[in-house]
């Protein structure tokens, strides 16, 4: 395929084969740091195909998936996400929230929550660019939890506390009207009960000043204008039967999203019914989509 070039020489042993990885390939292939990198998601694959030959037949008699908590589907999708951080959360979404006015609030020091942290990616890169801000990651996944805390001990961070959301008194709604900015970054499409956990922002924000920050994969309202309208629809729907959608019909009541599911009227409704007076979108690329709630 051209990916790794073989050198001239003579010979065919180890020693004498040499190949060169090109550049512009490394960008995409090997160099996490670049714009062009997009291999990350890659490592999902072998966790996606035993998921399906183990998982997906009961699951599609029973209508019961199972949730996710393999290693390398979550290192792989951190890696994804840190890109998305770097490249569009930081230089384009926080800028446009209030139009400055939550960036400010991060400059001067305020209270922030991350509800589904994940490996902590978001609020690390957080955490060290505004050091007078205090950050609180939520979560359920001990892998996730694991590397939460091996990234926040490795960058040093006193301003960052992890919360195991499955122990007592350590959800978010054990933290009422604390949180002057709280955010869900690809959370909610996975939720079995996504609505509970907007319910639980609503309830740790301050009153009347409190900011909800929310990021999810762009997604048209039904499943015939995604196909319209979505680049590779087949992997998304192939991605969510194995993953996002199990996850989110792991229990036997759960709303069943999946990773197209949350759309901007799905988004709109549940935010109102949970109280919050506002929505709008700042923003969007082709991996997610940030709405803000107030």
């Amino acid at each position: 395929m051209g990916v790794l070039i073989l050198l001239d020489g003579e010979g065919d042993t180890d020693e004498d084969l040499k190949y060169r990885l090109p550049a512009a390939t490394a960008e995409v292939l090997a160099n996490p740091d670049s714009r062009e990198y997009d291999i990350a998601m890659i490592q999902t694959v072998p966790a996606l195909v035993h998921r399906a030959k183990t998982m997906l037949p009961e699951a599609f008699k029973t209508g019961v998936g199972r949730p996710y908590d393999e290693p390398d589907v979550a290192e792989a999708i951190d890696r994804h996400h840190a890109a998305s951080v770097r490249d569009f959360f930081l230089p384009k979404v926080l800028p446009s929230a209030q139009k400055g006015a939550v960036l400010q609030k991060l400059q001067e020091g305020c209270m922030v929550a991350d509800l589904g942290c994940g490996a902590g990616i978001l609020l690390v890169t957080l955490a060290k660019i505004f050091p007078n801000s205090t950050f609180h990651g939520y979560e359920i996944s001990t892998v996730a939890l694991e590397k939460a805390a091996y990234n926040v001990a490795a960058a040093k961070l006193s301003n960052l506390f992890l919360h195991d959301a499955n122990e007592a008194q350590q959800q978010l709604s054990d933290f009422p009207n604390q949180f002057d900015v709280v955010l869900i970054y690809d959370v909610l499409h996975d939720s079995t009960h996504p609505k509970d956990l907007v319910k639980q922002v609503y309830m740790a924000l301050k009153p009347n000043t409190g900011v909800f920050i929310l990021g999810d994969i762009p997604s048209a309202p039904t499943v015939r204008l995604n196909l319209k309208t979505q680049k590779a629809p087949a992997t998304y729907y192939g991605f969510s039967a194995c993953l996002c959608m199990s996850c989110a019909l792991s229990t036997a009541d759960g709303a069943g999203l999946g990773t197209l599911g949350f759309s901007i009227p799905v988004a709109q409704k549940m935010l109102q019914e949970s109280g919050f007076a506002s929505c709008e979108v700042l923003s969007e690329d082709a991996n997610v989509r940030w709405f803000l709630a107030t």
